[in-house]
């Protein structure tokens, strides 16, 4: 028998948007961090079996189906600094008591 509940979305044995999510959140923050994913079944095989991108329709590569990611994209923002703050903070205090 076929088991169709196959998808997991919280796999994070490898490069899956929740485990970058999650990755990248523990070092950027939750709110610093944006997760995309690109890719479908056709996409997917495509690229197993060796396809050129040219062999496959615009319309083709553009649909995104969550369960087959083939590409993870991900932004992260640099949170800012207090510790770098003070210290600039602390230079300028020092140059300008010389």
């Amino acid at each position: 028998m076929i088991k169709r509940d196959w998808y997991n979305p919280v796999d994070y044995w490898r490069f899956t948007p929740a485990s970058c999510l999650r990755l990248f959140s523990e070092v950027f923050g939750r709110d610093n961090v944006e997760v995309r994913s690109y890719g479908n079944v056709l996409t997917a095989i495509a690229f197993l079996t060796g396809m050129a991108h040219e062999e496959l329709t615009r319309l083709e590569l553009q649909v995104r189906d969550e369960r087959f990611p083939l590409i993870v994209a991900v932004r992260a923002v640099k949170r800012p600094s207090h510790s770098r703050d003070k210290v600039r903070r602390h230079a300028v205090a020092v140059d300008d008591v010389s």
